[in-house]
């Protein structure tokens, strides 16, 4: 296990710690694309944990790299055990006030904690959430979430957030709390976003929808999870953990 020390950048004493957590496993081809694009935030008050999840191919060289590169990175190696549980591990670790996930072949604007974490704070919500691209090779497909006012109160509307929104924790930020109070636990297996977005929505009491497309997601790359057909079944696996709590 390889960690490197903390930097938090140009603090700022208005501003919290934001906890970044990346998990990694075989992405070499699109890592470097994804690390810059969160080293070069507009917000600096960063930490950035990179968790190798046994990564076979060479993402660990790449993220031992950037480690070097840049302090506010804490890089972690680890056996293999896939994404939900590897964010979990990475909530733990983290110091930050507020956390927010990125996965390791996708990429995010220059301004994306600045705005996200302007949002939460601004509106002392528990959770903020923001618009996106779809990239499929080279076309970018622009994703635009059910059209929510720009403050919503989880209760009143909580139906329409969990069925209306998008499940995906990448275009999120969260209070660190929204996962301690509860015990939030994602579960292992494809489909872990459905599975724990609904127990997120139930643990807040306010959440912001910011109207940007500050993300760039790949869909239809070769050996991702959901672009594996056969992986499809475990969507009532991860409908039945939702149930089940």
């Amino acid at each position: 296990m390889a960690n490197s020390r903390i930097y938090y950048g140009a603090v700022i004493k208005d501003k919290a710690l934001v906890s970044i957590i990346i998990p990694v496993f075989n992405t070499e081809r699109y890592l470097d694309k994804c690390i810059q694009s969160i080293t070069c935030q507009s917000y600096e008050k960063l930490e950035i944990l990179l968790i190798n999840d046994g990564s076979t191919d060479g993402s660990a060289l790449i993220c031992q790299k950037w480690s070097r590169r840049d302090t506010r990175i804490r890089y972690i190696e680890k056996e293999h055990s896939g994404l939900g549980a590897t964010r979990n591990f990475g909530i733990k670790k983290a110091l930050g006030e507020y956390i927010m996930f990125l996965d390791s072949d996708d990429w995010a604007e220059s301004c994306f904690v600045e705005h996200m974490y302007r949002s939460i704070t601004e509106h002392n919500a528990d959770m903020a959430f923001c618009d996106y691209y779809k990239v499929d090779g080279t076309k970018k497909i622009p994703f635009l979430t059910k059209a929510y006012t720009e403050e919503t109160i989880v209760g009143e509307a909580r139906n329409g957030l969990i069925y209306g929104a998008d499940v995906a924790m990448w275009i999120k930020i969260y209070k660190k709390d929204v996962f301690m109070k509860e015990n939030i636990q994602i579960p292992d297996g494809p489909y872990e976003d459905t599975a724990t977005y609904p127990l997120i929505v139930s643990s807040c009491e306010k959440i912001v929808h910011l109207k940007e497309k500050l993300l760039y997601y790949r869909i239809n790359r070769k050996g991702s999870i959901l672009s594996i057909q056969k992986n499809r079944k475990f969507a009532v696996n991860a409908l039945e953990y939702v149930c089940s709590k």
